[in-house]
Order: structure tokens, then C-alpha cells, then sequence
């Protein structure tokens, strides 16, 4: 949700490669650029970077939601020779809190 602090970890991604030695060695990359999140490239720790403001991106992209997706592409690489890989794509859901009480 929108309130989660700096650091904190959204998820773990685990990816398994059956070979053996350095060739069952992997690596997670983000592929698309953000500020929102960092990917540890060895644990596949996802954490935020900054706070989310829920009420700036309903605004960016101009509607009135509750919930909003944001997409993300993942790759996976082993360190083998020649080196293989997987992509898959990530949603993150962002869930509005009601931040803003009566008065």
C-alpha cells in the first residue's frame, strides 16, 4: 500500500537453475527503468526507493481509481557459457489509503 516505507521489501523473487557450479549461478535484473523500486541483483529482494504516493500517480495518469497497477519486467540469467535467461512480468498493486481524515 501506499504508506510502506523506504526499504521496505515487497517481495522476494526466487528463480532456480538446475545446473551445477557457476553455471547454476543466477542473477534478477529490472528491465525498465524506475525510482519507485531496486531489485537485488542477488536475492531478488524488489524494495521501494522512495514512498508511494497513491493520490500523484492516480493523477498522472488521470483517473479516479482505488487500486493501481504498475508493470514491471523481470530477467533471470545464469552465468553459464553461453548464457541463458528467462523474462517474466511483474504487477505491482497499489492499494489508496484513506490519508486524508475529517475535520
Amino acid at each position: 500500500n501506499e504508506n510502506n516505507p523506504v526499504g521496505y521489501i515487497i517481495d522476494k523473487l526466487i528463480a532456480y537453475d538446475c545446473d551445477l557450479g557457476e553455471n547454476a549461478e543466477i542473477e534478477y535484473h529490472l528491465l525498465n527503468e524506475t525510482d519507485l523500486l531496486t531489485l537485488n541483483s542477488k536475492t531478488g529482494e524488489i524494495s521501494l526507493t522512495q514512498s508511494i504516493d497513491f493520490d500523484l500517480l492516480n493523477r498522472q495518469q488521470e483517473k479516479h481509481l482505488t487500486t493501481i497497477n504498475l508493470e514491471f519486467y523481470i530477467k533471470v540469467q545464469d552465468h553459464g557459457k553461453p548464457s541463458l535467461s528467462s523474462q517474466t512480468k511483474i504487477i505491482l498493486r497499489i492499494h489508496d489509503l484513506n490519508d486524508h481524515s475529517p475535520e
